[in-house]
């Protein structure tokens, strides 16, 4: 049968095109099955302190636990660690670059105005909660302080001064609540610092201070065992303000895991934890309370402080 030519161009055009079309969407759908599968990178700094330092491990063990709940939602995660040593300051400014995705870090006015906070008190609230090392030969000082009644010994340690970071938030709380407090000590010279002189005393964490007392050399560290720091802090999951799907994320799946009980599980139970509040004896420490003016309005200074005194009131009575 005959088929004109201007038919039979129309007919192979139109067979290419379908052609092309069935290509082109052949080619979507693949790259689309090919993106879901692509795990979500996500990188912190895995620098020498969090490396050597115990309780750094906890967060990171967090980190993971987060990304685990949240797959049924977000998909697959590929956590990727940058072995590099750098600052809390210098972080966030990596984070703002695109550089690092996450950090875990005391929440402060400055920090949520430079970053997104994922808002969920990874801690409970202990980092609010400082312990003091020492050092031992300043163990008669501190006694006699502890024997004070409770305004007259706060005003006696507020007059010693204490080691504190230059960048770190507990600095400007300690001194908005009039104590001493020395930061131009490099963050790697404090212990061997307080090692060599007298009439100081560190502030730290409870898991903090006895994981470094630990691994320390010198022997004239020590835990101070009754005097003890207490103010309304709070430790978040930060991420860069352009990053707002890996916030979401995060608080998804540490939502998740608060009420299925793995969160408490992971923080009761982990190893450097139950040791260090084994050792801590908080039913018989004297608790200076101080006011945080750098928390943050967003936060609830009742229900971080609530938090503490439950977790004292649990460790208490074991």
């Amino acid at each position: 049968m005959y088929i004109p030519y201007p038919l039979t161009r129309c007919l192979w055009f139109s067979c290419q095109l379908i052609k092309f079309s069935l290509l082109t969407f052949t080619l979507t759908m693949s790259t689309l099955i090919y993106s879901a599968e692509q795990p979500q990178i996500v990188t912190y700094v895995e620098g020498t302190k969090v490396v050597t330092d115990p309780y750094n491990n906890y967060f990171i063990e967090l980190l993971l636990l987060a990304l685990d709940q949240s797959v049924d939602k977000f998909g697959p995660y590929q956590l990727q660690p940058i072995e590099i040593d750098i600052s809390q300051k210098r972080q966030v400014r990596e984070i703002q670059k695109g550089r690092i995705d996450v950090f875990w870090t005391m929440t402060s006015y400055s920090r949520e105005a430079s970053l997104l906070p994922v808002k969920f008190p990874l801690a409970k609230g202990m980092y609010g909660l400082r312990l003091l090392a020492i050092n031992a030969n300043d163990t008669d000082l501190f006694n006699d302080i502890a024997g004070l009644p409770n305004v007259k010994a706060m005003k006696a340690l507020a007059a010693i001064p204490a080691l504190s970071g230059r960048d770190w938030p507990d600095t400007p709380i300690l001194r908005l609540n009039r104590f001493t407090v020395v930061s131009d000590v490099a963050e790697n010279k404090m212990y061997p610092y307080l090692s060599q002189k007298t009439g100081y005393y560190f502030p730290r964490g409870i898991v903090e201070l006895f994981s470094e007392l630990q691994s320390r050399e010198e022997k004239t560290l020590i835990n101070e065992p009754r005097l003890a720091l207490m103010y309304p802090a709070v430790i978040y999951f930060f991420v860069s303000k352009q990053n707002p799907q890996l916030a979401e994320r995060l608080e998804y799946g540490l939502n998740k895991a608060k009420n299925d009980g793995s969160f408490d599980r992971l923080f009761y139970g982990h190893p450097r934890h139950d040791m260090a509040f084994k050792r801590a004896n908080l039913s018989q420490r004297i608790f200076f309370k101080l006011k945080n003016p750098l928390f943050p309005k967003s936060a609830s200074a009742e229900s971080i402080t609530l938090m503490q005194e439950q977790m004292i009131k649990r460790l208490s009575e074991k």
